[in-house]
């Protein structure tokens, strides 16, 4: 009866434990990506990129579930990724071009410009769906210019009635 009851307690504690640890990692990047502010001093800011880069499970909201202040560092972040999981960030990337004049806007564009145009072509064109959707008439036009250096001209010239909204 006494080893029953001493396997189920330490049963028990493992799973606080794991619980507990799920609980303190997620406090712990919430932390952290707050250091990621352009309001906090620059070594708490060095020190929050250095360890993030490490993580990799939150990433799939890195940019959108942050804020403007933080999208210097998160694209810091996603520059030093392995480049397999920089396609898994290239939604996050062509949000930041909904306004080129956002803070990361400039770099992700930039990285973006080198990787494979068939990785990016599916996310482009969600992208490109979603800003005619939302009626992002400035969105449609970063979006067309990213296209015309990317030379992927024929989809533009596939969707003439999105990209006729385009801004210029």
């Amino acid at each position: 009866m006494e080893n029953l009851r001493s396997s189920q307690i330490r049963r028990y504690m493992k799973e606080q434990k794991c619980l507990f640890g799920g609980d303190f990692m997620e406090e712990n990047v919430r932390k952290l990506l707050s250091s990621l502010s352009w309001n906090r001093p620059i070594e708490e800011q060095s020190m929050a990129v250095e360890k993030l880069i490490n993580l990799k499970e939150f990433f799939e909201g890195l940019i959108t579930q942050t804020s403007k202040d933080q999208w210097d560092n998160c694209m810091k972040i996603i520059n030093e990724m392995e480049y397999h999981d920089q396609v898994r960030m290239i939604p996050q990337m062509l949000f930041l071009l909904k306004d080129m004049n956002w803070p990361g806007a400039s770099e992700a564009y930039n990285l973006m410009l080198k990787m494979k145009v068939e990785d990016l072509t599916p996310y482009i064109i969600q992208a490109i769906e979603m800003a005619d959707d939302t009626c992002d008439t400035n969105w449609i036009t970063w979006m067309k210019m990213f296209l015309e250096e990317l030379n992927l001209t024929n989809i533009i010239e596939d969707n003439p009635e999105i990209f006729k909204q385009a801004e210029w």
